[in-house]
């Protein structure tokens, strides 16, 4: 046997002896504090388990709704299938069209699944507002025709009065109990502020004034 070798063999010897005496050390130090009711120091504890999993609030028309732990890469198909599938009573319109089961959870996530007679609901809504906005439309329609046929009357009857501002002689003199010596006398005493001074200013008399102030404006 070469020296080499035996070197080796006591190295290797040493190293055993030296493991069996410290697994006795550690034995005897943990056996002595359980006897005085005290927790080893030298005891591993556990190390925390790390976040292979993920917590998701399942409601709305599933079977079984409430709060599941899946694994980290869980999509919503098995949320889905964790709450027992999804009840009689669920939306299968936003099943089929909005809700995608590939879809990966995010911790902490709420998946709520709505039910029929919510979008029943809202398409009842949506009709009887589309009604009343309709109505309302129709309302503001007529509104606004009765007020343009309104300004359209008004605005032929002030067509077809005589302005006794602006109305020439020629134009004065067609009027009824108006003739050419009146005309002058209500073109000298303009301008007027109201029809009513052709009397206060002596222009007319009453009952001339009564019998045209309905074919004259200012």
């Amino acid at each position: 046997m070469t020296i080499k070798k035996k070197f080796f063999q006591l190295g290797f010897l040493a190293i055993l002896i030296g493991l069996g005496l410290l697994s006795t050390s550690y034995g005897l130090l943990k056996l002595y504090y359980s006897s005085q009711g005290v927790i080893c120091p030298l005891a591993t504890q556990p190390l925390p388990t790390p976040a292979y999993y993920l917590t998701v609030d399942v409601a709305g028309a599933v079977n079984q709704p409430g709060v599941y732990q899946l694994s980290f890469d869980s999509r919503v198909a098995q949320a889905i299938e964790q709450a027992q599938g999804f009840s009689d009573q669920a939306d299968q319109v936003f099943v089929q069209q909005q809700l995608n089961l590939a879809d990966r959870l995010e911790d902490g996530a709420k998946l709520y699944i709505p039910f029929a007679s919510e979008r029943e609901l809202q398409l009842a809504n949506q009709n009887q507002s589309s009604v009343l906005q309709a109505e309302a439309n129709l309302w503001q329609t007529d509104q606004l025709s009765s007020l343009s046929q309104d300004n359209l009357s008004s605005t032929k009857s002030s067509a077809n009065l005589i302005s006794i501002n602006q109305a020439s002689a020629t134009t004065l003199d067609t009027l009824p109990g108006i003739g050419e010596k009146r005309a002058a006398k209500i073109i000298e005493n303009r301008p007027y502020s109201k029809i009513e001074e052709l009397v206060s200013k002596e222009v007319l008399s009453e009952g001339v004034f009564a019998d045209l102030k309905e074919l004259i404006s200012l």
